[in-house]
């Protein structure tokens, strides 16, 4: 997972920032870090719950799980809701003009 993080920061970093050679930010690979991951997990709980009625899942899943992955998925909304208010505060700090674009 750390490998993973670390090369779609750098991924990001490249595809993105590199559009606009005088925009850089600290936050931005780690912004898309926790999209992807919640991206990630609202796939796997449509894909549970169209297998939840079917044989084998319908012996293994139960609402415990469902409340599991909605935990884990609220902490990932919050985290990426930090991270962008970071970035947020980060450009409304600095007061930089070429940067409030983004916004």
């Amino acid at each position: 997972m750390v490998i993973y993080a670390l090369v779609v920061t750098f991924a990001v970093v490249d595809w993105i920032m590199t559009l606009d050679p005088h925009w850089f930010s600290t936050m931005w690979g780690l912004l898309f870090v926790a999209g992807w991951g919640l991206s990630c997990f609202c796939f796997v709980v449509a894909i549970l719950a169209f297998l939840m009625d079917r044989a084998p899942m319908d012996a293994v899943l139960g609402k415990r799980h469902f409340h599991d992955l909605g935990k884990l998925m609220l902490a990932l909304t919050m985290v990426w809701a930090y991270f962008n208010f970071s970035q947020f505060l980060i450009i409304w700090s600095g007061n930089i003009p070429e940067e409030t674009g983004w916004f």
